[in-house]
């Protein structure tokens, strides 16, 4: 059975380090989610709580900053870097707006589920 894609398609934003004006704290992350697009893929204009409630879902993109704490607990060290693609939990953490006008998502380090290899 073919699996049905989603009609809400998302598009990776422009990195550019950390511009948000906020720098999390302990065992917090923030990242740079990719943005929900305003059309669907039939051509559907969403409206913007619809936009808005699709945000929460996304689950990729760039990996911005942490606290001193994040990440203490992995195995293999922190082979991690600044700008890496990241994949999260659906749903975690919170929405803030950055100083740059972008929406990041402040989550917990241990809700990461993988780092993309390009």
């Amino acid at each position: 059975m073919k699996k049905k894609e989603n009609p809400i398609k998302t598009r990776k934003v422009d990195y550019n380090g950390n511009n948000s004006g906020f720098h999390p704290v302990d065992t917090k992350v923030l990242v740079l989610p990719d943005e929900i697009e305003d059309t669907s893929e039939g051509g559907i204009v969403l409206t913007s709580s619809t936009v808005d409630q699709h945000e929460l879902s996304v689950t990729e993109g760039y990996l911005v900053e942490w606290g001193s704490e994040a990440f203490a607990d992995w195995r293999g060290g922190k082979d991690i870097a600044k700008g890496a693609r990241v994949v999260w939990a659906v749903y975690a953490g919170q929405m803030i707006h950055g100083d740059d006008g972008n929406r990041y998502r402040l989550i917990n380090d241990t809700d990461l589920a993988a780092i993309r290899r390009d």
